[in-house]
C-alpha cells in the first residue's frame, strides 16, 4: 500500500510538472501572440509614417503649384502692364502724329498766306487762321 501511494504521489507530482509545463505553454503562446501584435503595430506604424511622409510630398507639391500659380499670374500682371505700355505707346505715338497734322495744317496755312500775299498784298489784311 506503501509503495502504491508513492506511486500515487509521483503521478500526482507528474501532473503538477506537466501541468506547470502546459500553463507555461499557454504563457509562451501568449507571448508570442503578443509579439505578432506587436509586429503588426510596428508594421502598421511603418504605413503610418509612408502616409504621412506622402503627405509631407503631398503639402510640398500643394506649395510649388501654389507658388507656380502666383509666378503665372504675375505673368498675367506682367502681360497686362505689358499690353498697356503698348496702348500708351500708340496713344503717345497717335499724339504725335496728330501734332504733325497739325503742323501741317498749320504749315499750309503759312504757305497759303504767303501765296496770297505775293499775288494781293492787299488781301492778306482779311485773311484768317482757322
Amino acid at each position: 500500500i506503501l509503495s502504491w501511494m508513492v506511486v500515487k504521489e509521483r503521478i500526482l507530482s507528474w501532473m503538477v510538472v506537466k501541468e506547470r509545463i502546459l500553463s507555461w505553454m499557454v504563457v509562451k503562446e501568449r507571448i508570442l501572440s503578443w509579439m505578432v501584435v506587436k509586429e503588426r503595430i510596428l508594421s502598421w506604424m511603418v504605413v503610418k509614417e509612408r502616409i504621412l511622409s506622402w503627405m509631407v510630398v503631398k503639402e510640398r507639391i500643394l506649395s510649388w503649384m501654389v507658388v507656380k500659380e502666383r509666378i503665372l499670374s504675375w505673368m498675367v500682371v506682367k502681360e497686362r502692364i505689358l499690353s498697356c505700355m503698348v496702348v500708351k505707346e500708340r496713344m503717345s505715338w497717335m499724339v504725335v502724329k496728330e501734332r504733325i497734322r497739325s503742323w501741317m495744317v498749320v504749315k499750309r496755312r503759312i504757305l497759303s498766306w504767303m501765296v496770297v500775299e505775293s499775288q494781293h498784298p492787299t488781301v492778306i489784311l482779311s485773311f484768317r487762321f482757322y
